[in-house]
């Protein structure tokens, strides 16, 4: 019997027809889409990639030019719709990740009936291409690489944060309402008001840096494949000079999250745990990392805490003890309560807590540059030494095997 060779490429063109016909794309969209799936989408298997399929057929794309006057309310207004006019949501303080503005985003909102039972959900992606009525557009440095005004890196991060979102998005409890997205869960409160309306306010936010970080290792190794080139030259367009604009999720908390993938049954685990949500995977991550030797002493006092203390009870400046006080709990958590991937999700926060207020720090002055370095090391020292833990482990039982 003649062996049939599956053509993925024309599964790949056939999805991205199909949605551009449903969402009106334009012809530059259509060919960003093709030349993104195959980069995205190598060699993960058929059920990863018929979950993205999934998405692309719930989740318009809406490109707006930069500069534009559309506004965030505007696109959920279009987009959304009112589909929960009886919840007010509450405002809260999320911290410095709500207070960056971002450049594109991924929306979804679940819908709810009266019961407060969960009816579907809707939701778009938004990005930013360059204003094509300037004639000066073609000369963009990023243009200029990718030929196209659309901004490919935004779409790809917020496709992978669509993507990691389509399996078990939604779920409530009493009046407990959960959204997962990859390996964040944002938990809300539901409370009845008067005359069948309800109040909802976000109470915990869990694994967002982690998600964020994932992510971003996602988007700069699809950016290279995009581009046909190393992920280490990619990476370059992302620095001083480059094209592209890093985000806050770049540096310290991109290659903490590339060191936590390196070994692959970790990182197997922690693919499928991200687009699937499967709690028994996460399990088995944490019961794998916290065999260490760094984890089960995670208690112990280390002689870097001290010093930290010390630097938070004395900042050198008014601007860096403004961003003492708003972020300090992340600084000095519970870690004795800490499952192994919760101190990673925290050595991430505090990455990104630093790296937000960098303007806070006068990096001229060799003390303050000092001092911003401690800070990112003495938030990463445990994981990087779990992980260190986990490769000497992964070591010595291939050993045993081989024996």
């Amino acid at each position: 019997m003649e062996n049939v060779i599956y053509d993925i490429s024309k599964e790949y063109r056939d999805i991205v027809e199909e949605v551009s016909k449903k969402y009106h794309y334009s012809e530059d969209l259509k060919h960003v889409l093709n030349k993104i799936l195959p980069v995205m989408l190598e060699n993960r298997s058929c059920e990863d990639r018929m979950t993205f399929y999934n998405m692309l057929r719930v989740t318009p794309i809406v490109v707006v030019a930069e500069g534009s006057n559309v506004t965030t309310k505007d696109l959920k207004d279009q987009y959304i719709g009112d589909i929960n006019s009886h919840i007010q949501e509450e405002e809260v303080d999320i911290g410095e990740y709500g207070r960056a503005k971002a450049a594109g985003f991924f929306y979804s909102e679940p819908i709810l009936d009266e019961k407060l039972s969960i009816k579907g959900s809707k939701q778009f992606i938004y990005i930013t291409a360059l204003d094509t009525s300037k004639s000066t557009y073609t000369k963009n440095d990023r243009y200029q690489k990718f030929q196209t005004p659309i901004n490919v890196p935004h779409l790809i991060h917020e496709l992978g944060h669509a993507w990691s979102s389509q399996d078990n998005h939604y779920s409530i409890e009493g009046n407990i309402l959960k959204e997962r997205a990859g390996t964040a869960t944002i938990t809300y409160q539901i409370t009845p008001l008067e005359n069948g309306t309800f109040s909802k306010k976000e109470i915990s936010r869990e694994g967002l840096m982690t998600e964020e970080a994932l992510n971003t290792n996602m988007e700069q190794a699809s950016v290279a494949n995009y581009l046909k080139m190393s992920k280490e030259k990619a990476k370059q367009l992302y620095k001083t000079g480059g094209c592209l604009v890093p985000s806050s999720y770049m540096g310290s908390m991109s290659v903490l999250t590339e060191h936590l993938t390196e070994e692959p049954i970790i990182k197997n685990l922690v693919e499928k745990w991200r687009i699937h949500g499967d709690q028994k995977v996460l399990e088995s991550i944490n019961a794998f990392m916290e065999k260490t030797p760094t984890y089960q002493n995670r208690c112990v006092k280390k002689s870097y805490e001290d010093r930290k203390k010390e630097i938070f009870d004395n900042p050198p400046s008014p601007k860096i003890a403004s961003f003492f006080k708003r972020c300090r709990s992340d600084f000095f958590p519970e870690v004795q309560d800490m499952t192994s991937m919760q101190m990673v999700e925290n050595a991430l926060q505090q990455c990104y807590d630093v790296v937000t207020n960098m303007l806070a720090f006068n990096m001229s002055e060799e003390k303050e540059k000092n001092l911003y370095m401690s800070l990112i090391q003495s938030a990463t020292i445990d994981v990087y030494g779990m992980l260190a833990d986990v490769r000497e482990q992964s070591k010595e039982e291939n050993i045993d095997k081989a024996k």
